[in-house]
């Protein structure tokens, strides 16, 4: 990308990046995708004297195996994302 002074590139990152997710106990969790974060601002600023755009997207709650456990397990945590159609499929974040 820098040999041809363009590119994209897009990191994914999460909401628990930003906040404590509580009652969820996830601190690795949250710490790597802050590391994501601060890794995308990092970059985003190296890398512009190339014309290379580094963004990240943080998207909340998505239905995966990983995740069915939680959203069953702590649902007074996750109704409101329920009920406004927030919990996301992870073919929302391709395009």
């Amino acid at each position: 990308m820098i040999t041809q002074k363009s590119g994209s590139i897009i990191n994914i990152g999460s909401m628990s990046g930003r906040i404590v997710n509580w009652p969820f106990r996830h601190s690795a969790y949250n710490v790597s995708k802050a590391g994501v974060h601060m890794l995308t601002k990092a970059l985003a600023t190296e890398w512009a004297e190339h014309n290379i755009r580094v963004n990240a997207i943080a998207p909340g709650y998505i239905r995966t195996e990983l995740t069915d456990d939680v959203l069953r397990d702590h649902p007074d945590v996750v109704r409101d994302y329920w009920e406004k159609g927030a919990v996301a499929k992870p073919h929302w974040l391709c395009g």
